[in-house]
């Protein structure tokens, strides 16, 4: 651990003001990000920044430049080759802050739109509309991808631990961002966050619901941080779904 985040990790102020200042920068860094990504402008000036700024203004990833590859949601995990939508101005990497059901792109703009463990943080009533705006910004052939929390082995695993295991399981389950390790509830930083909880089937059903077709189960086949730093308890942790927007 750095010496700075030491010093943050000991001061609960210090963390506050540390998250204000980089939701600030981030916002008012954003444009520049839009440019060079987005509109392909603003090229031969990044190339002579030095790395290490290119790297902390978001501007070091060449294979997202003309991408139309949207990521919502990524927050602090930014996935590299695509545009960044977060309503979290904290977001790593973002050009764009906006709900998830507000994407500021033209209809029929995108090839794909990835969430990963995202989803689970929209409430039940606005799910129907935050899939029906993916299916809009998506072109005909497009794709989305789509990570959640896997409720029935999550379910499983919470009843098949000793007790002390049940509260990382139930922080799993809520959206307590614990990690594996976890086996003291003081050690639960977090309010639940979780507003969702799916399974294949439900997964499917609101997905063909807004439109999507040829919904497929990837779970088994594509592996993410979460399903990589839970493996030992929970083999699948993430519902992985992929689906397409029928060409015309």
């Amino acid at each position: 651990m750095s010496a700075l985040r030491r010093r943050l990790a000991e001061n609960p102020r210090a963390i506050w003001a540390y998250e204000r200042a980089h939701k600030l920068e981030n916002r008012i860094t954003a444009p520049l990000r839009r440019r060079y990504y987005l509109e392909g402008r603003s090229g031969e000036l990044v190339e002579r920044l030095p790395g290490a700024l290119r790297r902390r203004l978001g501007l070091d990833d060449p294979s997202a430049v003309g991408s139309r590859r949207v990521e919502v949601g990524g927050g602090p995990y930014a996935q590299r080759g695509h545009i960044h939508v977060d309503i979290d101005a904290y977001a790593a990497h973002l050009e764009v802050v906006a709900p998830a059901g507000e994407l500021p792109f033209p209809a029929g703009w995108a090839q794909e739109v990835l969430a990963i463990h995202s989803l689970e943080h929209v409430h039940p009533r606005d799910l129907a509309d935050v899939l029906e705006e993916w299916h809009r910004v998506l072109a005909p052939g497009g794709r989305v991808r789509i990570h959640v929390p896997n409720g029935p082995e999550l379910f499983a695993a919470y009843l098949e631990a000793p007790v002390q295991g049940k509260w990382r399981m139930m922080a799993a389950i809520l959206g307590m961002f614990c990690g594996p390790g976890v086996t003291d509830p003081r050690a639960l930083r977090y309010n639940a966050d979780h507003q969702l909880i799916f399974d294949a089937p439900l997964l499917r059903s609101v997905l063909e619901e807004a439109g999507f077709t040829n919904v497929t189960d990837l779970t088994e086949q594509v592996v993410d941080r979460h399903t990589d730093g839970w493996r030992e308890i929970v083999p699948h942790f993430s519902l992985v779904a992929e689906a397409t927007k029928p060409a015309n």
